[in-house]
C-alpha cells in the first residue's frame, strides 16, 4: 500500500505509513478526548486513448476531535 501517494494541505507524496503516523501524532496532541475517523473513496474511469482506460481513485481520510 505504500506505493500509493497521499497529500494534504501541507504535505504531498505521503505514503500510507506516513499518513498513519500523522494521525497518531494528531491524537497524541490531546489523547483524552474522543475522535471520529472517516474514510471515503470515489473513482472515475479516465480514457487515455481509445484502447486504454485508467481508473483514478480518490480517497479522503478525515479525523477530528469531538
Amino acid at each position: 500500500m505504500d506505493s500509493y501517494k497521499f497529500q494534504n494541505l501541507y504535505n504531498t507524496n505521503l505514503s500510507f505509513s506516513e499518513v498513519a503516523k500523522k494521525i497518531e501524532e494528531f491524537i497524541r496532541q490531546d489523547p483524552f478526548v474522543q475522535y471520529k475517523l472517516t474514510i471515503g473513496s470515489d473513482s472515475e474511469v479516465k480514457s487515455e486513448s481509445k484502447n486504454r482506460k485508467n481508473l483514478e481513485v480518490i480517497t479522503a481520510i478525515v479525523i477530528y476531535r469531538e
